[in-house]
């Protein structure tokens, strides 16, 4: 999950469920969310869901899961603020910051 586009193909993938028979699991939330499969593979994350968790993701580097997402969270700001020591977080999430409007 180390690339950004194994993390982004992880947002398609089937899975499977314990208490289910095996179905997709696929990102809940429309594309008009914040956090959407882009967002979040950029910021770090994996699409890791579950039956009772249907948006988790989970961060490459330093595992910390997350879910719940609502239409205006953003992922970096999250990822950040949840967890302060991720390398990912402080290395790429906290320079959303710094960017101008053009993204440089």
């Amino acid at each position: 999950m180390e690339s950004l586009s194994s993390r982004l193909k992880s947002f398609n993938k089937a899975k499977s469920s314990k208490s289910t028979k095996s179905h997709s699991l696929g990102w809940p939330h429309p594309t008009s969310f914040a956090a959407n499969p882009n967002t979040l593979a950029d910021a770090g994350f994996y699409f890791n869901p579950s039956a009772d968790d249907p948006d988790n993701v989970t961060c490459f580097m330093c595992e910390k899961e997350l879910g719940g997402w609502e239409a205006d969270d953003n992922p970096f700001d999250i990822h950040v603020q949840k967890c302060p020591k991720c390398p990912w977080a402080l290395a790429r999430c906290s320079l959303e910051h710094d960017l101008d409007s053009k993204g440089k």
